[in-house]
Order: C-alpha cells, then sequence, then structure tokens
C-alpha cells in the first residue's frame, strides 16, 4: 500500500484548536505523509505553533495573506506533491488509523476519485454531538443535501485540478461544490470507517 498523502491546512487565529489537531495528525504514523499549512497572518500564537512542527519535520508552513479559506487551500493544493489530497481545518481531527483505512481505499479502488468515510461532530470538551454516516450518500441525494464531515473526504489531486479545484467566491459550501463537481467525472467510494 504505496499511497502518498498530503493534506492541506488553512489557518487564521486557531491556537486553542491547532496543537489537539497537530497531535491527531501526528498519531497516524503514516509513512509517506506531506502536510502543508497556510496562514493568512495570525496574530494569537499559533503562527508560533506551526513554526515549532516545521521545525519537527512535521509541516511545510507558509504565511502569507489569502482571500478566504478557499484560496488558502487552492494554494496549498498547488504546492502539495502527493497523489492523494484532503484538507484538515485547524480545528479537525483525524482518529487513529484515519489515513491508513483511506489508503488501503484508493489502493483497492483504482478508479476512485474521492474516497469518503463516516465523521462527527463533537463539542469543545470532545465530546461526540453528531455522527454523520457516509452510508446515505448517493450522487442523487447529494444534489439536494450535503450530509458529509469534510475531513472525511478525501480526493486524487489530478482531479481536484480536473475540476478547477475550490471555487474561491464559495466560503461555506465550497466542499459541498467541490463533491458535486468530483462525482460527475469519477467513482466516488463510501467506507464504513469513522475517519474524523
Amino acid at each position: 500500500m504505496n499511497v502518498r498523502l498530503s493534506i492541506i491546512t488553512p489557518s487564521l487565529n486557531q491556537a486553542i484548536f491547532a496543537p489537539e489537531m497537530l497531535s491527531s495528525l501526528k498519531g497516524q504514523s503514516y509513512p509517506d505523509l506531506e502536510h502543508i499549512v497556510y496562514d493568512a497572518g495570525s496574530t494569537d500564537g499559533v503562527i508560533d505553533i506551526w513554526k515549532k512542527a516545521e521545525n519537527e519535520g512535521r509541516l511545510k508552513l507558509f504565511v502569507e495573506p489569502d482571500r478566504g479559506q478557499s484560496d488558502a487551500i487552492n494554494k496549498g493544493m498547488r504546492v502539495a506533491t502527493r497523489e492523494i489530497v484532503g484538507w484538515l481545518n485547524s480545528d479537525d481531527v483525524l482518529l487513529p488509523g484515519a489515513l491508513n483505512a483511506v489508503a488501503e481505499a484508493f489502493s483497492k479502488n483504482p478508479n476512485a476519485v474521492v474516497v469518503i468515510g463516516t465523521g462527527g461532530r463533537m463539542d469543545f470538551k470532545g465530546n461526540p454531538i453528531k455522527i454523520v454516516p457516509s452510508s446515505r450518500l448517493s450522487v442523487d441525494r447529494l444534489k439536494s443535501a450535503f450530509e458529509i464531515i469534510q475531513p472525511a473526504m478525501f480526493f486524487r489531486r489530478d482531479a481536484y485540478w480536473k475540476v478547477g479545484g475550490l471555487d474561491e467566491s464559495l466560503h461555506y459550501a465550497m466542499d459541498w461544490d467541490l463533491l458535486l463537481k468530483l462525482s460527475k467525472i469519477g467513482k466516488v467510494v463510501k467506507i464504513p470507517q469513522h475517519l474524523a
């Protein structure tokens, strides 16, 4: 299973969340992971957290203004070098074994452009609020409902650019828009694993 992965993190003043997110990535112990952080110029100390992780060889940091989250993610995707990509916001976490499950799904489904697992929302104490299963996903249903936890969605980088990447005019529904576009050009694979 030699699947190379890139994770993009857009950031702005997320120091309260960044350590837990970084810990969740470190806990993956994934052998070929590239983590790219685009920070728009935070003033809450999170840049120091990113720099420490960069010095440990855990991420590549870029600090520059952006035109919003979609722009920052597209910037990260432009410098990403791995074939499979996803984005993990500063206030998101991946669950243990998530990246191995994603890599296995892409290995078993070479025609897949997207792999989606289940995910959940939690409160500030880490207590689950809502679990969002991918089992209800269908391309027809996707036209009217987005029942996916975005950090549980991974895709091929070439497919991402084939559909033009994220629409930078969208600041909240860009993940839904991206999945709709990707579903038109290739196979979407649902896996039962709880990823994020």
